[in-house]
């Protein structure tokens, strides 16, 4: 999916596959992103030490299908458009002081 998105992916082991791993990779900091999205008894305990990982590395961490399509949208827009800020009240044209 990520691919099909433009976006340039690594495939590396599982945890359970052996060294080198995703959590080695978190811990050199290499990882920027982490989905996770575990499906069967296996995929659970490596999901479960990706996502402590993730978390002690203070890597971003997705953990739903759906939650990986809106990142990948927020990037897409991060790419061809800059950010900017502004207050709900200014959002709403609400006047200040009222």
């Amino acid at each position: 999916m990520l691919q099909t998105a433009g976006i340039d992916v690594t495939t590396v082991n599982k945890i359970s596959d052996g060294s080198p791993h995703t959590a080695d990779l978190l811990a050199q900091g290499k990882v920027q992103l982490v989905i996770s999205t575990p499906l069967g008894p296996q995929a659970y305990a490596d999901g479960q030490a990706l996502r402590a990982a993730a978390i002690r590395y203070g890597v971003m961490l997705v953990t739903t299908l759906t939650g990986a399509a809106a990142t990948v949208a927020g990037i897409r827009e991060l790419q061809q458009r800059t950010l900017t800020v502004r207050s709900l009240q200014d959002h709403y044209g609400i006047a200040k002081g009222r």
